[in-house]
């Protein structure tokens, strides 16, 4: 429903789908139960399944990625075979995946919750990231590490690269670190770059 809603499809095997919004679901062609809602949503979903895109622009690479949940604008742009992902929040994991553009990578089972939460994540796995910028990252070195706790604003914002295992919690907590691993930082500011 919506201008060129499934209007590339050719060859349409999938079932129980719903697109609403110009562009919605617009290339799916053997995906089963995908919901997407929003100008360009789920735009590339062509074989995933189960996935949920709400929002402008939202999953719109998922490609073959299952059991992902994008809300708000921009999330979940980049995952393209990626499956069991959560991202609320205008760009959270914006570039999951972003390294791979035939799904020869992964990235799996990662939650973002809030404005900018996990951006910069490339291929990381089994991270939780929940207020807004927590665990955003840096453009110039993307995350690609796994198994990160970043919880409150700006949490865990600058990790980096291959940094693993960061237990964050706090207003700003382990802001001074890039990429570090296996820390544990608890309370407002602790393990800031001041």
């Amino acid at each position: 429903m919506g201008n060129r809603a499934a209007s590339d499809v050719e060859d349409f095997t999938g079932s129980h789908n719903v697109g609403m919004g110009s562009y919605a679901l617009s290339k799916i062609m053997t995906g089963l139960k995908n919901v997407a809602i929003g100008y360009h949503a789920g735009e590339q979903i062509i074989g995933g399944n189960y996935n949920v895109c709400i929002g402008s622009e939202s999953g719109t690479d998922i490609l073959g990625g299952s059991y992902n949940v994008a809300i708000g604008h921009h999330a979940l742009t980049e995952a393209v075979g990626d499956t069991g992902n959560v991202a609320i929040g205008q760009n959270s994991f914006y570039f999951l995946d972003d390294g791979s553009s035939d799904g020869s990578t992964t990235a799996t089972y990662n939650v973002g919750v809030g404005d900018g939460s996990g951006k910069q994540v490339s291929t990381g796995t089994q991270c939780t990231f929940i207020g807004a910028f927590a665990g955003e990252g840096n453009s110039s070195n993307r995350l690609t590490g796994s198994k990160h706790a970043c919880l409150g604003y700006k949490a865990g914002k600058l990790i980096e690269g291959a940094s693993q295992g960061n237990t964050l919690v706090g207003h700003e907590a382990g802001d001074g670190i890039t990429t570090g691993s296996d820390n544990v930082s608890v309370g407002a500011y602790a393990l800031d770059a001041a």
